[in-house]
């Protein structure tokens, strides 16, 4: 969950070292190439956040009730959800079969606007110190 742009959000997820308490991303050190989606909440009033953290708790608690959390889900907000965020909910989580009974749709105010593999993303973050 993030307001600032990907490059950036990355950049810091994956060079954090736990220096002021952040440790950054747990599996940047399990895989060698990932899938990423990213979504966005394209009318969020103010920059809200709050819409999306409601979607992404239930989303997990989705996975959760298939099997397991999430593998290093390491940090969730919850909030007060309604049904429209639990429909987004099952209609992200219909993308990846977690609930087969929801019709695949598009979700409101929700978009995927980019998928990018972990070597692209180190390629992108030449940053110098």
């Amino acid at each position: 969950m993030t307001k600032q742009p990907m490059r950036n959000r990355l950049h810091i997820g994956w060079k954090a070292n736990g220096t002021k308490g952040y440790h950054g991303y747990a599996w940047r050190r399990h895989f060698f190439t990932a899938t990423m989606d990213i979504w966005c909440h394209a009318d969020a009033i103010g920059g809200d956040c709050i819409d999306v953290e409601t979607v992404e708790a239930e989303l997990v608690h989705l996975i959760r009730q298939a099997g397991q959390w999430p593998a290093f889900q390491t940090e969730i907000h919850f909030h007060k959800s309604t049904e429209e965020h639990r429909k987004v909910a099952r209609e992200i989580g219909a993308l990846y079969n977690l609930s087969p009974e929801v019709e695949r749709e598009s979700p409101n105010s929700f978009e995927a606007t980019h998928s990018v593999g972990i070597d692209e993303i180190q390629s992108n973050l030449q940053w110098s110190n």
